[in-house]
This record gives C-alpha cells, sequence and structure tokens, in this order.
C-alpha cells in the first residue's frame, strides 16, 4: 500500500503541476489536496482506515484524479465499508490507467466484494425477517410462552368404583387357579384308576382329595369375588377417592382358599 500511496502522490504533484499550468485549478486548491492527501497517508499508516478514506476523499473532491480512488477503496476496504469500498474500485477500473498491470487482479477483488456484499445483504434481510417474526410473537427478547400442560378433568362422581376393578382381576386369578387344579385332579384321578386293583388306600387317595379340594375353593371364591367386582362396578358408584380392596389367600391343613377384604 505505501508503494501505491507513493505512486499516486506523484501523479497527484504530476496531475497539479499540468493543471496549473494551464489555469484550470487554482494554486490554493492544489495545495489543499495535497494535505489532505498527506493526511490520509499518515492516518493509513497507522491504521486510522475512516479517517484515512476521509482525507483521500476530500483530495479526491479537489482534483478528481482516478488514482485516489484507489485509496479510498484500500482505506474503506480496511475500515469494513465494504459496499463503498467496492463502489470506489469500479471508479478506479473505470476511469483509472487502462495500462496498470494490476488491472486483473483488480477485476478479481471486485468481483469478492460483489460476493461478499450479497452475502451480507441476505443475511440482513434474514435478520430483519426474524425480527418481524419475534414481533408477531409478541417483540422484544422475551421467549414465548410455554404451553400450558393440559389438567385433567376433576372427577364429578361418575365412572366405575376403582374396588370393582381390582375383584374382577382377583376372581380371574381364581377362576385359572381352579382350571389348574381341576386338571390336576382329572390326571390324578386317572394315574389311581391304573394303578389300585380294586379300591385305593387313604395315602393314595390323599393327593387326589388336596387337588379336588382346592379347586372347588377356587371356583366357589373366583365366582364369589367375580360377582361382588360386578356388582360394585355397575352397581353401586364411586363415592370417593379412598376404597380400596385386598385378597388374602389362606391354607389349612384341610381346605384353602382366598378372602376379599375391602373399604367401599
Amino acid at each position: 500500500m505505501l508503494r501505491a500511496a507513493v505512486l499516486t502522490l506523484a501523479s497527484l504533484v504530476a496531475f497539479a503541476n499540468s493543471a496549473c499550468a494551464q489555469d484550470t485549478v487554482d494554486p490554493p486548491a492544489n495545495e489543499i489536496a495535497r494535505r489532505h492527501f498527506d493526511a490520509g497517508t499518515e492516518a493509513f499508516d497507522v491504521g486510522e482506515y475512516e479517517r484515512a478514506a476521509t482525507e483521500f476523499r476530500a483530495a479526491y473532491e479537489l482534483t478528481s484524479h482516478p488514482d485516489l480512488l484507489y485509496n479510498i477503496y484500500s482505506a474503506l476496504e480496511r475500515a469494513g465499508q465494504i459496499e463503498d469500498a467496492a463502489q470506489a474500485l469500479e471508479g478506479y477500473l473505470r476511469d483509472g490507467d487502462p495500462d496498470d498491470d494490476r488491472r486483473s487482479s483488480l477485476q478479481a477483488r471486485l468481483a469478492r466484494l460483489r460476493a461478499r456484499i450479497a452475502e451480507a445483504r441476505a443475511e440482513r434481510a434474514e435478520a430483519e425477517l426474524q425480527a418481524e417474526r419475534d414481533a408477531g410473537h409478541g417483540g422484544g427478547d422475551a421467549p414465548p410462552s410455554p404451553t400450558p400442560a393440559p389438567v385433567a378433568p376433576e372427577s364429578d362422581g361418575g365412572g366405575v368404583h376403582p374396588a370393582g376393578i381390582g375383584l374382577l382381576v382377583g376372581g380371574g386369578v381364581l377362576l385359572a387357579n381352579f382350571a389348574v387344579f381341576a386338571g390336576l385332579a382329572a390326571a390324578e384321578d386317572g394315574n389311581l384308576g391304573s394303578s389300585c386293583d380294586t379300591t385305593c388306600t387313604d395315602d393314595e387317595v390323599s393327593t387326589l382329595a388336596t387337588f379336588a379340594l382346592v379347586a372347588d375353593i377356587s371356583w366357589i371364591s373366583g365366582a364369589v369375588v367375580a360377582a361382588t367386582g360386578l356388582v360394585l362396578l355397575f352397581v353401586l358408584p364411586p363415592e370417593g377417592d379412598g376404597a380400596t380392596a385386598a385378597l388374602v389367600p389362606w391354607v389349612t391343613p384341610g381346605a384353602a382358599g382366598i378372602a376379599a377384604a375391602g373399604r367401599f
């Protein structure tokens, strides 16, 4: 950039001298332009690119020298003002030296600048669209209100009695138990028929008697429990949330069964 600035300064001085000879530019204006150019170069060298661009523009407005457009472009690009930088570079490629050996590389720079400008505009458009969406949902940075969780409706006393379901299940278990022991009793009876010659002793029939007893108790208990569950489900309405039911198995040396107890 320093080399380019020196070349531009030499061109500016040559342009000013030519203009003075032709009396087309006032000498005071030339001197002011040189001061702006020097100030711009100093600002550029210390990294004050916005001020450098301002000084180079002031010199260009006084002289209209196209080489100053390159200086303006360089300062604006480093300042991050890419749209104005692209405009200055376009002016230099249009009005500057057509034999400049940097022309092809500068045209490539201009193409990259235009691509960056298009990308930046697309990002701004997306940001504006998102801002409009946020404004449509209440605006600001406030997060959207959470969707309330569904609330179960309060019971109005209808429905089925909760204990009835438990009793029906218990009745089904007892009836299934009846089927199992009835099958075991039938199998044991067949075994005894083939093993006993005439009559069987009490010890031989004890297993069959136990199976038969358990099957009978299961059948009777299952029927009672299931019937009670049906009554609770379809006849008695639920009166509160405290209804409970329990099934308690019991076994004695001579019998077995399941007792149903609860609070309805």
